[in-house]
């Protein structure tokens, strides 16, 4: 039996067809999806144990490729393969620029059903239609993903004023860590001490989507991240923002991701790129909204403080920085005096996706002390140094010891070349060092 395709034929709309929702084919076997044979990223645990563990509205945001479709792919695989839904009850929608009418397609999904809408972003309105779906039909499930230009910050309130909290759980996904990168090319089971470099030296210029990992000619991976992702960010998802000037926005990405890891002094910045210190400000917020940077406050006690000093842009993917600068390898020329903020980058940000989002994240600057990167959670603070030199000597360790001392951190972890491949080959990247 096929389950009839609903079809708005008057509106030239459709909800939902055969070929995204197969399993309503009378023969389906969930080892026909592609899915089946892959190996899910990490946020698929937490996905089941939200789905399953809850009946809130689950949202799946990320930048774009890195699998958020799948991975609710694989939810699905999930749930028919335990019989939590009848394939007949699971539908599953993308919206569009053109086919965007979310009201309609709730209103044609059973109440008892599971319904998936991909692409949420494309309606305006909705946080008002799942609110009033869920207040409605409470037993309905819901998921529904979103590019990285879908805003959280507000789902406090909808439109008309009335509160989401309590009826959603966000799910963020975010560029592959090393360690993720590793599991997925080469199994859950790969042996960390057979890691080296060469694997290091393919991730952080193309390991940090999935779908490189199925790429073999490098100029084909660089090619994907130009245009299927980097250029479809700074094309498509940008237009949810309110920025006029795009190419001028693209070049700041560019000439900022020349300046990684480095402080940003709004006002010579501003004067140094000829924009603004507002729109400066405008395209720093926007792009730590895309997911692209984040920007780390220098510590002080005083979170107001804090939040007032300048702050250094950490690229959350490295691959797109240097896709954006052009850089393809090693062999770079650009490369040359530039890598040792790419290997900072690149060990700050994966430092900070292992640890998840549970801590605030600092550096510490006073005069001519600096420690990279501070971890405060709980009232405890872990600190970190990173050299993309050869290992230091015991009187540099001693030093970034005091420092850390200074800051009363409990821990602190030198990272350089000698041990960036163990620490970020541990799930919770442990500390090396007790204060």
């Amino acid at each position: 039996m096929i389950y009839p395709l609903m079809v708005a034929k008057a509106s030239n709309e459709t909800y939902f067809n055969i070929d995204q929702n197969p399993w309503w084919l009378k023969d389906f076997s969930v080892t026909h999806l592609p899915e089946y044979k892959q190996t899910p990223r990490f946020a698929f645990e937490k996905l089941k144990s939200v789905f399953y563990g809850t009946d809130l509205i689950v949202v799946v945001k990320g930048l774009r490729r890195l699998g958020k479709t799948t991975i609710i792919k694989h939810l699905i695989i999930d749930i028919l393969q335990k019989g939590a839904y009848k394939s007949e009850d699971i539908y599953f929608v993308e919206l569009t620029q053109l086919e965007n009418n979310l009201a309609l397609v709730l209103k044609n999904v059973p109440p008892n059903a599971l319904l998936i809408v991909d692409e949420i972003q494309y309606c305006r309105r909705w946080k008002d239609l799942l609110k009033k779906s869920y207040d409605t039909h409470p037993q309905k499930r819901i998921i529904v993903t979103g590019s990285s230009g879908l805003n959280l910050d507000n789902l406090d309130k909808t439109k008309k004023g009335e509160p989401l909290v309590g009826r959603f759980m966000p799910i963020i996904l975010k560029p592959l860590t090393f360690l993720e990168y590793l599991t997925l090319e080469y199994g859950a089971g790969f042996h960390t001490g057979l890691v080296s470099t060469k694997e290091w030296e393919e991730y952080i210029f193309y390991g940090e989507f999935p779908k490189t990992l199925h790429i073999t000619d490098a100029d084909a991976k660089f090619d994907y991240l130009k245009k299927s992702v980097l250029e479809a960010i700074l094309s498509g998802d940008i237009t949810l923002y309110d920025i006029d000037k795009r190419s001028e926005f693209n070049n700041f990405y560019t000439v900022l991701a020349s300046n990684m890891c480095q402080q940003v002094k709004k006002l010579n910045f501003a004067s140094e790129v000829g924009l603004s210190r507002q729109t400066l400000t405008k395209y720093l917020d926007t792009l730590v909204d895309l997911g692209l940077i984040q920007l780390l406050p220098n510590y002080y006690k005083s979170l107001r403080k804090s939040s007032l000093s300048l702050k250094k842009p950490i690229f959350l993917s490295v691959n797109l920085a240097l896709c954006a600068l052009g850089i393809r390898d090693l062999s770079s020329p650009a490369l040359k005096d530039f890598y040792r903020h790419v290997f900072e980058d690149a060990v700050i940000s994966n430092i900070m996706l292992l640890r998840g989002d549970n801590a605030r994240y600092c550096y510490w600057r006073h005069m001519q002390k600096e420690l990279d990167l501070l971890s405060v959670s709980g009232g405890e603070i872990e600190a970190w140094e990173v050299k993309s030199n050869q290992q230091l000597g015991p009187g540099a360790l001693e030093m970034y010891k005091r420092y850390a001392t200074t800051v009363e951190a409990k821990s602190f972890t030198l990272v350089d070349t000698s041990n960036f491949l163990d620490v970020l080959t541990q799930p919770h990247v442990n500390p090396t060092h007790s204060i």
